[in-house]
């Protein structure tokens, strides 16, 4: 059973990504997007599978690379973000006999919004929120990035596109 999929989009250009998202904003079965500085410059929540690929996504201008991740799992703290703290994505490959417990224990940590099980091109995908961009990176160091199981991760600030 799939509960959406996420999205990661990578432009020829990171500049194309407002003209972007005027798109996505009224695209059915977009749930959610944000603009990221990191590995890819949008990440994209989905209702739905992510195959086909929505016309929305599969038309964005320069589009260069797509990686869709299948929702297996999912949980968040509260409906939605709180607009006043700053937000990372970090996208972690686990051992998979460690995945259950890391996504436990992700769980229990004040900082983490969301914690989500996929499957495509990592293992967890986990929504951190803090009062800066320092704060998060401080709490990804300390206390996901060693936790047992962990073989690696990506972080992804998510941008304010109103301060551009």
């Amino acid at each position: 059973m799939s509960f959406g999929a996420y999205v990661l989009a990578r432009l020829s250009d990171p500049q194309r990504r407002v003209p972007a998202l005027s798109s996505l904003s009224t695209s059915a079965g977009v749930r959610h997007w944000d603009a990221v500085e990191g590995h890819v410059n949008l990440v994209i929540h989905l209702d739905g599978p992510a195959h086909p690929l929505p016309l929305a996504i599969a038309g964005l201008d320069g589009l260069r690379e797509v990686v869709a991740l299948e929702i297996l799992s999912e949980t968040h703290r509260s409906e939605s973000l709180d607009l006043e703290l700053r937000h990372a994505y970090v996208f972690i490959e686990s051992e998979p006999a460690r995945t259950a417990a890391i996504k436990a224990a992700m769980e229990a940590m004040d900082p983490v919004a969301s914690c989500a099980v996929v499957r495509g091109g990592c293992d967890l995908v986990v929504v951190v929120q803090g009062e800066s961009f320092t704060a998060i990176d401080r709490f990804v160091n300390d206390k996901i990035q060693h936790l047992d199981g962990i073989l690696r991760l990506k972080k992804n600030r998510v941008i304010d596109l109103k301060q551009l």
